[in-house]
């Protein structure tokens, strides 16, 4: 089956897009995040999605169907199952009426189980579309327990040195899971505007945080995180706290060494799949034909080297 990368996944056959960032007719959403979406008069996505998008798509005719649940078109069907990424985050699993075939796109994807978002799991198929972001050799995560209980470690120590901590994590599913793990560890949360709406929206869609957080509104007490978006850190005002430490929660952290980038201490902690989690879904779904999308080229030229039909859509 004939797949192809235009601002977006498009099926020939089947006439079919999923994820394009250019407005379409018709037009499946794997999740929210902006890189993944554009106002297409028919999008069809996960309620969680919607809840998030509700705003977004206010003009449109948005299909709205459950996990597990299988939707019929001419000549074809989409079923959507849960990628960890994000509330309402899907893998899409299209069939092709004529042929039998099955089609799984991840869209982005995470294996960990999270706190916050719906477990995912590996989709059988015949033709695999594979996230691709961290599709290097050297992007193997470390134990996300572990991370987790780093944080805080790190977190406690500032706290004792005077410091005021913030973390940064992007708004929508890292931020929430970050959200959920500093209260677990009993610390006191403010959160950046951003965070806090759609923290509301994933509360509404029946997640349960550990405990209390609340609004920053211009200042945070000294035995507070304030948790915000990698892009607001500067915007919110707060370099005139001379007495802070920064922290900024990334898969891309894996690329410094020291540990530090930017004045801020970096660790890798993703939303997404690691390098050997790729592999393993690869080896898990069964599929004859790979595709890669996003991220690096590398990981089809490796899986080629094992002996797949694999190759890089760009």
């Amino acid at each position: 089956m004939e797949i192809v990368f235009d601002k977006g996944i498009f099926i020939p056959g089947l006439d079919l897009w999923l994820d394009s960032t250019r407005k379409k007719e018709f037009c499946v959403v794997s999740h929210a995040h902006s890189d993944h979406v554009a106002r297409h008069n028919v999008p069809v996505m996960t309620k969680g999605t919607f809840s998030l998008l509700k705003d977004y798509y206010r003009n449109s005719n948005p299909v709205v169907i459950d996990y597990g649940e299988e939707i019929e078109y001419s000549g074809f069907s989409l079923t959507f199952y849960p990628a960890g990424h994000c509330l309402g985050s899907a893998q899409i699993l299209v069939k092709d009426k004529n042929t039998g075939l099955r089609v799984v796109y991840t869209g982005d994807y995470k294996m960990t189980p999270s706190p916050v978002n719906e477990d995912s799991s590996v989709i059988p198929c015949d033709v695999l579309v594979l996230d691709a972001t961290y599709g290097k050799t050297q992007y193997i995560f470390p134990n996300e327990s572990e991370i987790i209980q780093t944080v805080a470690e790190i977190l406690n120590g500032w706290f004792l040195e005077g410091y005021r901590p913030i973390l940064e994590g992007w708004k929508l599913g890292k931020a929430q899971e970050i959200l959920f793990h500093m209260l677990n560890h009993g610390f006191k949360v403010v959160v950046e505007d951003s965070i806090f709406q759609i923290c509301k929206v994933y509360e509404s869609e029946g997640v349960q945080f550990p405990g209390n957080y609340r609004l920053f509104e211009g200042d945070w007490a000294a035995d507070e995180i304030l948790l915000c978006p990698p892009n607001r850190t500067k915007k919110l005002m707060v370099q005139h706290y001379n007495a802070k430490r920064i922290m900024r929660l990334t898969g891309w952290a894996l690329d410094y060494a020291s540990g530090t980038r930017y004045g801020r201490t970096m660790i890798p902690y993703s939303d997404h799949a690691d390098f050997k989690q790729l592999l393993n879904y690869v080896g898990q779904s069964g599929a004859s034909t790979i595709y890669t999308v996003n991220g690096f080229s590398e990981l089809s030229g490796y899986l080629i080297n094992l002996g797949y039909n694999a190759s890089h859509l760009s």
